[in-house]
């Protein structure tokens, strides 16, 4: 059976796909109005919901939720995070930055306990998943999307020393200023997340 890559090189991975495409829509980030979204289902009355941040010209602006209702139905849920993308952030915005779950648990549930983050099972994937769909159908043809592994922006986020908050709004906030930081270093030619020295180095 062939084994899993390892989180470092997952991170690596992910962090030279983010890095081509901020360069890719770097005038935009710097000139434009950016969404971050922080992804969500809507799984359960009183549960998280879907969250923004606006950036304009690179610098941050607001936050807020996408006050969509629950609905037993995950389809009507998804028709309704659509509508609300549409309604509120689809004329506002020239790029949607968005959290791409990844198709396996990042964490096992062992982990999830130890950390006090969240862990999610293979079905909540796939509603995930389906939510952002949802808001990537959501926005006008042709309007350009970043996606940002988890990964990727928990590591920034450690490394900058920016608090990290179980807030949706926040993590939406945490997701754009790391687009934000990786554009920032590649054009200083900076790494965007310092590697590690072991101890034999």
């Amino acid at each position: 059976m062939a084994r899993r890559p390892s989180t470092g090189k997952k991170l690596s991975k992910s962090l030279l796909k983010l890095k081509k495409a901020v360069w890719k829509y770097r005038e935009k980030l710097l000139e434009g109005t950016v969404a971050a979204i922080d992804p969500s289902c809507i799984s359960g009355k009183g549960g998280s919901k879907p969250a923004y941040a606006l950036f304009k010209k690179g610098k941050f602006v607001e936050q807020g939720i996408l006050d969509v209702d629950y609905h037993p139905l995950l389809a009507i849920r998804l028709q309704g995070i659509a509508a609300c993308v549409r309604e509120y952030l689809d004329t506002k915005v020239d790029l949607l930055v968005i959290e791409d779950t990844p198709y396996v648990p990042i964490r096992t549930k062992a982990q999830a306990a130890k950390t006090g983050k969240t862990y999610m099972n293979a079905k909540t994937i796939a509603s995930l998943k389906q939510a952002i769909g949802a808001i990537k159908g959501a926005l006008t043809y042709g309007k350009p999307v970043i996606d940002v592994n988890p990964l990727c922006w928990y590591a920034i986020a450690k490394q900058q020393g920016w608090a990290i908050t179980k807030e949706d709004s926040d993590d939406a906030r945490l997701i754009g200023m790391t687009v934000m930081q990786v554009l920032a270093e590649c054009m200083a030619g900076a790494p965007a997340v310092s590697r590690r020295k072991k101890k034999d180095e």
